[in-house]
């Protein structure tokens, strides 16, 4: 809730530095792969590339990681599938669950703050992801495919390692 005010209140300290998305993709894993053994769920990390370079705030990246992640492994069956590629101008990361999905009354009102469906906490979380992303002129977007997927969508960096 702090970084939402702080983002929102312009206060925040941005620190947009070069990474390779893959790589930062996987440490972010780490960070959740005890939760995820805990709820006997499998987290699959693919990428089209070993190298995709991005200028990004690490910290709000995996706050908007964690929280989707976070997410993904309360609802999935038993895989979660973390895939980055290229699209374009753009850099994707796909989080996608294999269980039903989004409900369709529920999909509309995902990122809007306190909103929660059935099983959620606090209605924080994807409210938080959304504003961070936006905030880093990147875009957030949920849709049912074989599962809930979200799509994040950043802009490159024109920086190679």
């Amino acid at each position: 809730m702090l970084t939402l005010s702080k983002i929102e209140n312009k206060s925040y300290k941005t620190e947009f530095i070069d990474y390779n998305l893959p790589d930062l993709i996987k440490e972010f894993v780490k960070n959740l792969q005890g939760y995820s053994l805990a709820q006997k769920k499998q987290i699959v990390v693919l990428s089209e590339s070993e190298f995709i370079p991005i200028k990004i705030d690490q910290n709000l990246l995996m706050k908007v990681i964690n929280n989707v992640l976070s997410n993904a492994i309360q609802h999935a069956s038993n895989t979660i599938t973390i895939n980055t590629k290229t699209h374009g101008q753009y850099v994707v990361i796909e989080i996608a669950d294999d269980r039903a999905g989004i409900s369709a009354t529920d999909l509309p009102h995902i990122f809007e703050r306190f909103y929660k469906g059935k099983s959620g906490n606090f209605g924080l979380g994807l409210s938080i992801a959304k504003t961070a992303i936006e905030f880093m002129n990147g875009s957030i977007r949920a849709y049912n495919k074989n599962g809930a997927v979200f799509e994040i969508t950043l802009r490159p960096s024109k920086t190679a390692h």
